[in-house]
């Protein structure tokens, strides 16, 4: 057997920023700001218990300076959410799904329909109350779903999901 392993010009290469990217539901805006809210209240929650109980804490400029610290981590906790959220968007081709997120480190995330063996929706008790979903896809090797896109419609998310499955089953991958 003779192995080749020809050079492939860089222009040759599909380009991701040539396919049209859906965008997330506005709902999962929503989520996201009360996911954030929830996690600061328990933050802010142990933090005044440990003022109360811990004698050491009782020093007003110690309080202070935590109590600022923690306030502006938030702020840019909440800040961050909301600029991933509007960068978050999808885009399903023939023989892929892509994903990209993040605002300070961006990501795409490219998953290929011959390599997912199976894929589910899930909607949590925020999401159910905005009208969003998750879609996520599993491919060998892992325990985690290797994509998971945010923020759609249910329908939608059922839809593609159902789609993907009849994709892999009736090309013979996955499963």
């Amino acid at each position: 057997m003779i192995f080749e392993n020809s050079d492939i010009s860089l222009s040759e290469i599909p380009s991701a920023d040539s396919v049209e990217w859906q965008r997330v539901e506005p709902g999962l805006k929503r989520v996201k700001q009360l996911n954030w809210l929830l996690l600061w209240l328990i933050v802010i929650a142990v933090w005044i218990a440990l003022v109360l109980f811990i004698d050491e804490l009782e020093d007003v400029t110690t309080v202070t300076l935590v109590s600022i610290g923690l306030a502006l981590l938030s702020g840019f906790h909440f800040y961050a959410q909301m600029k991933s959220v509007a960068f978050m968007a999808y885009a399903v081709r023939e023989h892929d799904l892509l994903y990209r997120s993040g605002w300070l480190v961006r990501t795409v995330r490219v998953c290929p329909f011959n390599r997912v063996q199976h894929c589910s929706v899930s909607i949590g008790i925020f999401d159910r109350k905005f009208g969003v979903s998750s879609l996520r896809m599993f491919t060998a090797g892992g325990n985690d779903a290797d994509v998971k896109v945010q923020g759609l419609q249910l329908k939608v998310a059922n839809d593609l999901r159902n789609w993907i499955v009849s994709k892999i089953h009736k090309d013979g991958a996955g499963v």
